[in-house]
């Protein structure tokens, strides 16, 4: 596929594949969350509103992935609701919002709270350790502070974390998860996050019935699911970059028969991807000059990009366009398959 979009394009033209997020290939069971919450005395519901228990919580089935997002009816309600969601199977951590700038994580390995601070080099991060290890950073934290990199606060900066634990376990932890819970992006960001073990999931029962052995899927803080690809035709990525800092020029599927700007072949079919090309403004002249000048490598660099798991990362078309690409690929027995 590449070699025929080089050809068509030219050499000069980049082609960049990456994905938003990474899997778990193994086989996954199903985490009886509600069924849970039932028997700790939760009342399961489809909204709040006033007057509603503060034993409501509402639980948003999405897919069926690696990770849970809980609402309460007040936030005060979020300590007692993590606390109990920790002893079920297949449960690795919660987190949840303590204060205005932290954040606790309560799993089987403990308890610890992660701090967010500022400074006019950025943001600084502080893991307190309350009872055990929940994200195993304790040996990173000690090694920190031990280097000089913690102030008098216990904080160190985000570039220090980022780079001792880029390729952890759990991949730039402090970071992400903190993001999770206080990002600006979601108008409604959930109470409690649950983050399952790897080979756990949870999700929608319509679903569950379709998929009878669900032997991959992603949306947990583990590393399987939060490292994707990145790799350039033309280019040399960081071994370790966040997806929110990857530095790509402008992106414009339409312009993809214009040599001067980057043509992204991600989460397209080859069917598909060659109709887009072919039903653009024309046709372009492929002479031999414009396709043997400005030829960068031949070979794609792979590396590693670190993202926040289930992120919004890049969408080149809307879903539903993407499932059309679908249905075409399986038609044509494309071997790419993609998320819908």
């Amino acid at each position: 596929m590449l070699e025929e979009i080089r050809v068509w394009c030219g050499a000069e033209t980049e082609v960049i594949l990456f994905s938003d997020h990474g899997m778990t290939l193994q086989e996954h069971r199903r985490v009886n969350l509600q069924t849970h919450l039932r028997r700790c005395g939760y009342l399961i519901t489809k909204r709040l509103s006033e007057g509603k228990s503060r034993r409501s919580v509402v639980v948003p089935a999405f897919g069926l992935i690696g990770y849970a997002a809980l609402f309460c009816a007040s936030e005060d309600d979020a300590t007692a609701l993590a606390d109990a969601v920790v002893s079920l199977e297949g449960v690795d951590f919660a987190i949840h919002r303590d204060g205005d700038a932290a954040m606790m994580i309560k799993g089987a390995r403990g308890a610890a709270r992660v701090s967010k601070a500022e400074n006019r080099c950025g943001a600084l991060y502080r893991y307190e350790q309350i009872e055990g290890d929940p994200l195993q950073l304790g040996t990173i934290a000690r090694a920190l502070k031990e280097s000089g990199a913690v102030n008098q606060q216990g904080f160190a900066s985000d570039q220090e974390w980022f780079v001792h634990t880029g390729d952890h376990d759990y991949p730039d932890a402090l970071a992400n998860l903190y993001a999770a819970l206080y990002t600006t992006r979601v108008t409604n960001t959930a109470d409690v996050l649950i983050s399952f073990k790897d080979g756990y999931y949870y999700g929608m029962d319509a679903f569950s019935r379709f998929v009878r052995r669900l032997v991959g899927t992603h949306g947990n803080a583990g590393r399987a699911s939060t490292s994707a690809f990145l790799m350039s035709t033309h280019r040399a990525f960081p071994a370790v970059v966040r997806g929110s800092e990857v530095d790509l020029p402008e992106i414009g599927w339409r312009a993809a028969n214009t040599a001067e700007r980057i043509l992204f072949a991600t989460s397209l079919c080859r069917g598909a991807f060659m109709e887009e090309l072919e039903a653009g403004e024309g046709q372009r002249a492929k002479s031999k000059e414009r396709r043997t000048k400005g030829c960068g490598p031949s070979s794609l660099a792979l590396t590693s990009l670190r993202i926040t798991p289930h992120a919004s990362c890049f969408f080149l078309k809307d879903k539903s366009q993407r499932f059309v690409d679908q249905l075409r690929a399986e038609k044509r027995r494309s071997i790419l398959a993609f998320d819908v």
